[in-house]
């Protein structure tokens, strides 16, 4: 069982996270980290970096993450946009 205080929370609506100050847990290992990059950084490239990197299994980038998520919307979007008329079609005729 770990017990730790809460100090703060912050939104993220892609993904859930829980982020730990290292002081916190002294033993444990880093298997995650958070970067933020400089503005005008190539955050693409700075990716494409890190996972040619021994032990870098995975790389997430957020603007890649957004980016994915505007275009799901897009695509729901659409469905809604055809299934709408569709439906008030079917229902004045059949």
């Amino acid at each position: 069982t770990l017990t730790l205080r809460v100090t703060g929370v912050c939104d993220n609506y892609l993904r859930h996270f829980v982020f730990v100050n290292l002081s916190s847990l002294p033993e444990a290992r880093i298997n995650t980290a958070l970067l933020r990059c400089a503005e005008g950084t190539d955050a693409d490239a700075l990716g494409a970096s890190l996972r040619t990197c021994e032990g870098v299994s995975y790389v997430s980038l957020t603007q890649q993450e957004r980016r994915t998520m505007e275009n799901s919307m897009r695509s729901m979007d659409l469905l809604i946009a055809l299934i709408f008329p569709a439906s008030s079609f079917f229902s004045v005729f059949f």
